[in-house]
């Protein structure tokens, strides 16, 4: 049995980005560590804001047997089957508002839906989401319509977004999620609505549960399970409400982590 500080660990909940992974993707020590932990009956999870194709790709190659959540919660997926077990498409008019808003303000707009992701046009952040994403991001004009959109993001500079954040988070559903991005999802659907479907689904505890974050969309569901670990890159509340603090995720810290508890 896995432990942390004399408790039972049943789950390994991991964010990807600037979390479990040192880079754009996991290190091949880190999936080595994950499949040990499969190995030891503990299921894995992936908890990520990258659409589900990268999502399921990842946790295939660690042997993860627990549903991989992707798209900040919007979508949960079993990996193997590739059965969906949930799929919430962000509401028309959020992601109207959304697209006029950064049209107005000169922001680089993406829309995720369950074809890949959408922009009109080359901006510095293209190839960086398509990095991480494991596709290439062609830009195209705005469909007539979109196939089940679940996210919208919008990238400029860091220092113009912390000038405009007050106004697009007042006028929008949009909220800053790394420092160059903006993000708008379902209403009422987080990374923790979706992890309590899954603990509930594989049948264990949030407090029979270890995890790692970094941002804002971590917050929320850090604190609700039994065992939150911090990368020292995390933002101030995860640090606050977290029971462990590693280093930086570029060291690939969290799979280390994982290794001393093996």
């Amino acid at each position: 049995m896995l432990e942390f500080s004399g408790n039972p660990v049943k789950v390994i909940a991991i964010d990807i980005d600037g979390s479990y992974a040192p880079g754009l993707d996991l290190s091949d020590f880190g999936y080595e560590v994950l499949r040990r932990v499969e190995e030891e009956g503990v299921s894995v999870v992936v908890v990520t804001g990258r659409c589900e194709s990268a999502a399921l790709t990842i946790a295939e190659r660690a042997g993860a047997r627990g549903p991989a959540i992707s798209c900040t919660g919007a979508v949960i997926t079993e990996p193997g089957t590739r059965e969906r077990v949930a799929l919430n498409p962000l509401p028309e008019n959020d992601l109207e508002v959304a697209l006029a808003l950064a049209e107005e303000m000169g922001l680089q707009p993406y829309v995720w839906d369950s074809a890949g992701i959408w922009t009109d046009r080359e901006g510095p952040d293209t190839d960086y989401l398509g990095d991480c994403n494991f596709l290439t991001i062609t830009p195209r004009p705005k469909p007539d319509r979109w196939d089940q959109p679940v996210k919208v993001m919008a990238s400029a500079s860091p220092e113009y977004l912390d000038a405009i954040t007050p106004e697009v988070v007042a006028r929008s559903t949009m909220e800053r999620c790394l420092p160059g991005f903006f993000e708008a999802c379902i209403p009422g659907c987080s990374k923790w609505d979706a992890l309590k479907i899954v603990l509930e689904r594989i049948g264990v505890s949030p407090e029979e549960t270890l995890g790692f974050g970094d941002s804002a969309t971590d917050v929320e569901w850090l604190s609700k399970i039994g065992m939150p670990i911090a990368v020292e890159n995390a933002a101030a509340p995860i640090q606050d409400l977290a029971v462990a603090r590693i280093e930086h995720h570029e060291t690939d810290a969290a799979a280390r982590f994982l290794a001393d508890l093996l």
